[in-house]
Parts: C-alpha cells; structure tokens; sequence
C-alpha cells in the first residue's frame, strides 16, 4: 500500500469495520489485521502492549496524548 488514496481507504474501511465489533477483542483483531496490510510487523500480547510500542515508533491517540 503506497498510494496515499489507498491509506485513506483503509482507513475509512478500518472504521466502518468497527462498527461490527462486539467486544474489545474484536476491535484488537482488526487492528492487527490493519497493521499487517500496512506492512507494519509487530508482536502485541494485549491492548496495553501494543499502546507500548506504538508510542516506542512515535505514535499516539488522535487527541495528542500518549
């Protein structure tokens, strides 16, 4: 995925799909297959895990906090 189009559509499609999830562990599914189809490789055991090493790459919340 390189084209900037596509990230959006991912994206777009990442979020309509959380409208079907029931519970948490659904959501951390969908997540790990949206990293994947970023090329983006990482092991994650839990949701607090993978807040970890997020913010290890630079990453945090959409409202700026860490």
């Amino acid at each position: 995925m390189t084209h900037k189009e596509d990230y959006k559509k991912l994206l777009l499609s990442f979020i309509w799909t959380l409208t079907l999830a029931d519970h948490m562990g659904d959501v951390l599914d969908d997540i790990d297959s949206v990293l994947g189809r970023l090329g983006i490789n990482i092991q994650w055991d839990d949701a607090d895990d993978l807040r970890t090493k997020l913010t290890e790459m630079g990453i945090g919340s959409l409202y700026g906090d860490d």
